[in-house]
């Protein structure tokens, strides 16, 4: 299921505090970002860097199937309207 659920806006904090609790600090873990707000997903992008995480950005759900295929995430962060 899924830890948790994070309602926009949030504050920096909060992000990084569910997504430390969740997925670890510094877990190095791949994270695909799929976001049609390009500044949300840079956002998103930055407070999981902090954690330690690789992160790539979609924001063209078009292009998914393509990027998970090459891309292979652990992690795919979906926000699209």
């Amino acid at each position: 299921g899924i830890p948790f659920l994070l309602i926009k806006p949030a504050s920096v904090q909060t992000f990084d505090f569910l997504l430390g609790q969740s997925l670890g600090k510094g877990a190095g873990y791949k994270i695909l970002v799929v976001d049609d707000d390009i500044d949300s997903a840079r956002y998103i992008d930055q407070s999981l860097k902090n954690l330690g995480m690789e992160v790539r950005i979609l924001s063209d759900s078009l292009l998914l199937q393509e990027t998970l295929m090459s891309y292979q995430p652990d992690v795919l962060m979906v926000d699209v309207n």
